[in-house]
């Protein structure tokens, strides 16, 4: 692994041959104090390069890790992007545990949590005709009510539909019972 690391005010490269390595660079430096900060890395690790892209990585120390997360999801211009937050952070930066620490941040985004599309209500499914051939051969019912009396007593309607034509007919009743409603 090639590795540019400043050093008070030059940049030197150095060859690194394991990852374990660079840890004590990237997880204790201060945001401040940029002496031991690693600058770049380049990785020469298989896995990394099929999925990071292959050049110089800026690598963030933990203590950076946040700003770097709002620059990839939660700023503006970055849209949310969801699970595209990961490449973006990928081509860009480099840490570790870096897969864990975007699935997190993603996954505790407020504005994402209220607005993503598995947050919102189902909507019912779409209606599908059965295959009627005739006029009254599928209806549907309802009652509605009990209503304000009227002159007449009625309290109750008896709504009835054809599915194949979509005409409505209404019926008043005074009382609801299977007797009153086969009558009709």
């Amino acid at each position: 692994m090639v590795v540019k690391k400043f050093d008070k005010k030059w940049t030197s490269t150095i060859t690194v041959s394991n990852r374990n390595e660079i840890r004590g660079y990237i997880l204790d430096v201060d945001e401040n104090d940029q002496s031991k900060l690693l600058v770049f890395f380049r990785p020469t690790f298989e896995e990394e390069l099929n999925d990071s892209g292959n050049g110089f990585k800026t690598v963030i120390p933990r203590s950076l890790v946040k700003r770097a997360l709002f620059t990839c999801h939660g700023h503006p211009l970055s849209g949310h992007a969801g699970r595209s937050t990961l490449d973006r952070a990928k081509h860009l930066y480099y840490w570790p545990r870096m897969d864990r620490d975007v699935r997190h941040y993603v996954n505790s985004c407020v504005h994402c949590q209220t607005y993503k599309p598995s947050q919102q209500k189902k909507c019912a499914a779409p209606y599908t005709p059965h295959n009627m051939t005739t006029p009254w051969e599928v209806m549907c019912t309802d009652l509605m009510g009990p209503k304000p009396a009227s002159r007449r007593q009625y309290k109750w309607i008896l709504v009835i539909i054809d599915q194949c034509t979509k005409f409505v007919e209404l019926y008043p009743l005074t009382t609801v019972t299977t007797s009153k409603i086969t009558i009709v």
